[in-house]
């Protein structure tokens, strides 16, 4: 894996980010108590107070989700083992290289972890004898960007070349996300594409 690489915008101070007409109505559909909540855990966070964020986080990454029907694991890649995946992998075996997907939790890049994910990659894997991979990326503001692309990046890099410890066909790697997560998997995307990696299917 190449050492990390210069992100497009990265140089770009926070007081130039405009807020997108579409992220403006996510935003207004949300339950308002929450949007505020989070809205001052996020400024107190900025200003070095991450306690109420921390709390936030915690109670939304919560494990509430049957896993019982797939086999639930964790490992942790990267330097110093920073970096924690889940994955998700069938009991029964249809296939014995199975294909991968590589699934990218939402939360606006400041909350939520791999178990507010833990259903839709639990079906998505029994439902396409399918591993699924969801990494734990580090979120912001603690973790500027592009930390949270890196860390996206990483996980795929390391599918690459490790696919067979999980299961996995490293042919056959599908990458996507929602929310935030959507938005982190296209730049994942472009990233490997202007890398000339292999690239997902």
């Amino acid at each position: 894996m190449p050492e990390y690489y210069k992100f497009l915008g990265i140089d770009t101070p926070y007081e130039r980010a405009e807020l997108s007409q579409e992220a403006a109505a996510f935003i207004a559909a949300k339950d308002p108590a929450f949007a505020a909540a989070q809205r001052r855990a996020l400024r107190n966070a900025l200003k070095g107070d991450v306690s109420r964020l921390l709390e936030i986080r915690r109670l939304r990454a919560a494990a509430t989700v049957d896993l019982s029907a797939i086999d639930s694991a964790e490992i942790r890649i990267g330097a110093g083992g920073y970096l924690r995946l889940k994955i998700y992998t069938p009991k029964t075996r249809l296939s014995r290289s199975r294909k991968i997907l590589l699934y990218i939790h939402g939360g606006g890049w400041t909350i939520n972890a791999p178990e507010t994910a833990d259903r839709f990659c639990r079906d998505f894997a029994i439902n396409n004898d399918a591993v699924v991979v969801s990494p734990e990326y580090r979120l912001a503001p603690e973790h500027p960007y592009p930390a949270a692309n890196i860390d996206v990046f990483e996980t795929y890099g390391w599918l690459l070349q490790n696919a067979a410890l999980i299961g996995g066909n490293p042919r056959e790697i599908y990458l996507c996300g929602d929310s935030a997560g959507g938005h982190l998997a296209f730049a994942a995307a472009l990233e490997i594409k202007s890398r000339a990696l292999p690239t997902p299917v």
